[in-house]
């Protein structure tokens, strides 16, 4: 459903350039024509090299029709510079169209590139309304969304590589309760490998294909052709779609059609295969690369419409599963966290490869529900992103602060978040109710900061909390977000946080270990309903520290640990739970420097009360936190 957003997005190093992208020019004759006639053989020219992981052949047929015969062989490890260079996103402002996927898979490379795209597609759809996509026994036969679940492995060459275990990419004897051989076993020498398979050399039996997607789109398969990492997709020379149906009747170069060769055709068979209907299914050129071509509102119809999209760049095979303004939100399969964000825009490049060609396949509409359970009665007022206004403020991993000012004043108005960068998951501004806000990340922490470091201060955040009651809800001060450590926890700093069945605890971070400072004890200062609004306030003095909740003193103490550093918000949402139901929204946040005037202005008691004291005491040296399920 659309919704509008502001899209806020912050700086960017331009990426240095990985691949050339000459554009193939439009053929002289027949241009229009989608295919040839049946039983018509092409002349192929040579399979040119646009790329190190890229080429392409023409093959032409009689009546001039031209169809091109595409090589994708996108690298295991991402461009140089790539880390640092996602880091950040560039700041763009207006009011302007998005849609998002919510929980949409990511999974590393492994076996290719086109199969772990087409793979997050099909786990997609395993999540949301087609369960037999994937039925192995992990996660209760319900595909994670990503996949740390199996373990990693190294081929026999040597080179150092390490790649993840996919069950849904490809399989793996050993591997989620696998006892014969698989794609892995039958079909992979090593990265680039153009030496036949190992089931041909050994004298194996090829196993049966059923539960691995890049079985059937031929990827890395020596006796269709393709090296180790490799897939073939077939595309008009032109604006035209050429259809799964067309694909069974056109000739390819050498014996057979097209279909025996090209992964799209693959995906259907795989989705055929897992006992679904596919009701249309094609390749077809951007319109970037010739006018009239799939189009930028055609992709958001495929969005709009709950349907991911697998589209081919120079050189590497990607996901897109929404968009904000005029960029789309990719999964590129060089990072298996879910909580990432990564963009390009609609026609342009990627790490210097250009957008070439999108790769469709429908399914009928699913007959039998999702296989989560339907999400509960929303709360009494959460935001709900599929219908308001919102400004979008996308992940960012690293970015350098300044020397803290003299505060800030965020109310969140207009879609302003200003300074604020998010760290994990997916978060927020309600335009009409001036809040930022995130639904998290099942079974992790999510989290922002704002942009400078500050020393000695007075912070407060208005926050409450839908769902969870026993998970916690925070703010962190003089803190370091990155690196993010276990359950994205920060690196360093102290974190206040409550949760909203009325307790609260203090933590410290060092190097991403959470230690306690004060252990989870009850206060009445809290307020308990779903949805209730709780101020948390903090102040910073040298090494003494005072934390105060709704204007209530309930602990101070004093470390040395850090002395400066960044503030932000941040919450922890149980595994199992569902994204309607789980709902940190932050009214406002606010920073004075002290000398400013800052400190004194709720008016608070000044000590704690021999009854909040006790109960601090009697909860410290636990180690009930983990046990609780209430994390930092």
């Amino acid at each position: 459903m659309k919704k509008k957003i502001f899209t806020v997005l912050l700086s960017i190093i331009l990426l240095s350039v990985m691949i050339s992208t000459p554009v193939l020019p439009v053929e002289a004759m027949n241009v229009d024509a989608v295919v040839p006639p049946e039983n018509s053989q092409p002349e192929a020219t040579d399979i040119e090299e646009i790329s190190p992981h890229y080429a392409v052949r023409k093959l032409i047929y009689p009546d001039g029709t031209v169809l091109l015969e595409e090589i994708y062989d996108g690298p295991p490890e991402p461009p140089h510079g790539y880390e640092q260079d996602d880091s950040n996103f560039p700041l763009l402002t207006g009011d302007s169209e998005g849609n998002i996927i919510q929980n949409f898979p990511a999974f590393g490379w492994v076996f290719g590139c086109s199969a772990v795209s087409g793979a997050m597609i099909a786990a997609y759809y395993d999540r949301n309304g087609y369960p037999n996509m994937y039925d192995g026994p992990t996660n209760d036969g319900v595909m994670p969304l990503t996949d740390t679940a199996w373990p990693t492995w190294s081929d026999a060459s040597g080179d150092g590589r390490v790649f993840p275990n996919n069950p849904l990419i490809a399989s793996h004897m050993g591997v989620d309760g696998r006892t014969t051989r698989g794609s892995i076993d039958n079909y992979w020498v090593s990265y680039g490998s153009t030496v036949q398979d190992p089931y041909i050399t050994n004298g194996w039996p090829e196993h049966t294909w059923s539960t691995a997607i890049g079985d059937f789109m031929k990827t890395s398969q020596s006796k269709y052709g393709n090296k180790d990492s490799s897939t073939r997709l077939f595309t008009p020379n032109n604006n035209q779609k050429l259809t799964c149906t067309q694909m069974e009747t056109t000739p390819a170069q050498g014996g057979g059609l097209v279909m025996d060769f090209d992964g799209t055709y693959g995906r259907k068979l795989f989705y055929e295969a897992r006992g679904y209907t596919v009701t249309e299914c094609y390749n077809q050129h951007t319109d970037n690369q010739y006018a009239g071509g799939f189009s930028f509102a055609d992709f958001k119809a495929e969005i709009d419409a709950g349907r991911p999209v697998f589209f081919s760049v120079t050189g590497h095979s990607m996901v897109a599963y929404g968009y904000s303004g005029n960029n789309i939100l990719i999964r590129d399969t060089w990072d298996n966290d879910p909580s990432k964000t990564t963009t390009m825009p609609w026609g342009g490049s990627y790490k210097g490869m250009e957008m070439r060609a999108v790769r469709i396949v429908h399914l009928k509409p699913a007959d039998t529900p999702p296989p989560d359970p339907p999400d509960p009665p929303p709360p009494p007022d959460p935001p709900q992103p599929p219908t308001a206004n919102l400004a979008f403020m996308p992940l960012i991993i690293n970015a350098s602060a300044t020397g803290g000012s003299t505060g800030f004043n965020s109310q969140f108005i207009d879609g302003d978040s200003t300074g604020w960068i998010s760290h994990s998951a997916n978060w927020f501004v309600d335009i009409e109710k001036n809040h930022l806000f995130s639904r998290g990340i099942a079974g992790n922490s999510s989290s922002v900061s704002y942009t400078e470091n500050f020393a000695n201060f007075d912070y407060q955040v208005k926050m409450a909390r839908y769902g969870n009651e026993t998970n916690a809800n925070r703010i962190f001060v003089r803190g370091t977000p990155t690196p993010l450590g276990a359950g994205n926890r920060w690196a360093n700093g102290y974190a206040f946080q409550y949760h909203r069945s009325g307790s609260y605890s203090v933590f410290k971070y060092l190097n991403g270990q959470a230690q306690e400072l004060q252990g989870w004890t009850s206060t009445s200062a809290i307020n308990k309903g779903n949805g209730a609004w709780n101020i948390l306030r903090v102040v910073a003095n040298g090494p003494n520290l005072s934390f105060y909740i709704n204007g209530t003193l309930v602990w101070t103490g004093s470390d040395t640990s850090f002395s400066s550093g960044r503030v932000g918000i941040g919450f922890f949402r149980s595994e199992g739970t569902t994204d309607q139901s789980q709902t940190l929204v932050v009214d406002w946040a606010v920073l004075t420097t002290l000398g400013t005037g800052g400190a004194g202005s709720l008016g608070e008691t000044d000590f704690i009360t021999p009854e909040q004291q006790t109960l601090n005491d009697t909860a410290k040296g636990g180690s009930h936190d983990e046990d609780q399920n209430m994390i930092p």
